[in-house]
Order: C-alpha cells, then structure tokens, then sequence
C-alpha cells in the first residue's frame, strides 16, 4: 500500500495547476482590456452626442449662419451659459487640435483679425478634443448643413435640414 504521492505525481499535478492558474489570468486580462475599451468608446460616444445635440440646437435656433473653412458663425439663441450672447461660432484650434465654441457680445470676424473688445465679453468652451478636420457646408438645394467631423481617424458626417436665410 501506498501511502504518499510520487515525485512525477506531485510534478504532473503543480504543471497541471500552473496551466489552470495561467489560463484564468489570461482569460481575466482580456476581460479588463475588453472593459476598458468598451467604457473609453462609450465616453466618445457620449461626447460626441452631447457635441452633435448643443450644434444641432444651435443650427436649429439660428436666425443667421454664415460658413467659411472651418469656422461656423451663426447667430442663435442657444445659449449654454448665464449670459446672453447670442453670437456663436465654431471654430478649429489646429495646433491643439481643439473644436472650441465660441459665445460672444459681438459677432466673430471671419475674414480678419478680432479686435481688442471683441475679448471683453467672451465664454470660450473646448466642444471636442484630438479633431483632425472640422468642415461645414450646405448640401445641394441649400436647406440644409452638412458637418463634418474627423476625429482620431474616425469620420463623421452628419446632415442638419433646416432653411437657410
């Protein structure tokens, strides 16, 4: 009668059990990684709506909407903040990669430089980080705005129907 294991018995049993233990950590590390993806394309996601909402209302809302490049100038009254400013722009930082809106006291100068007051009444917000293009136009029969946005190689393009004055 045997009373103890073997050494190959003990050696079969510890490689058996290392596999074990290896196969759950790896099957638990992409979990995580699965999670943390999966919460980081959501966060886009709800950005990327709360961005498509706030210009959507302010599309909507507008009463004048004027375009060039990648500036958008529309006077709203959509407003985000306490002030009334009806003058909204949207507008590319390139260097920082930044979709900023813009409300301010008077009207955002398309063709030149801003002048000094132009600052006084102004609330700057950061919209959208990592933007590599943000480009605005009307589609064919010019009732509507197409918007277009590029953001970490990932293209948006979405359509906003309303008369244009």
């Amino acid at each position: 009668m045997r009373r103890s294991f073997t050494l190959i018995e003990l050696i079969l049993a510890t490689a058996l059990s290392v596999f074990v233990i290896f196969t759950f950590y790896t099957l638990y590390d992409k979990l995580e990684f699965s999670k943390k993806n999966s919460i980081k394309k959501d966060n886009q996601t709800k950005i990327f709506n709360k961005f498509y909402k706030l210009i959507y209302s302010d599309i909507l809302k507008s009463k004048i909407l004027k375009y060039k490049e990648q500036k958008l100038v529309l006077k709203s009254s959509n407003t985000i903040h306490d002030f009334y400013y009806e003058n909204i722009t949207y507008v590319l930082n390139k260097k920082s990669k930044k979709l900023l809106r813009v409300e301010s006291k008077t009207a955002f100068l398309l063709e030149k430089e801003q002048n000094d007051n132009f600052y006084d009444d102004v609330i700057i917000d950061t919209i959208l980080e990592d933007v590599d293009s943000f480009i605005i136009n009307t589609d064919k029969d010019k009732m509507g705005v197409i918007v277009y946005v590029k953001i970490k190689e990932k293209e948006r393009l979405f359509a906003i129907r309303r008369v244009i004055k």
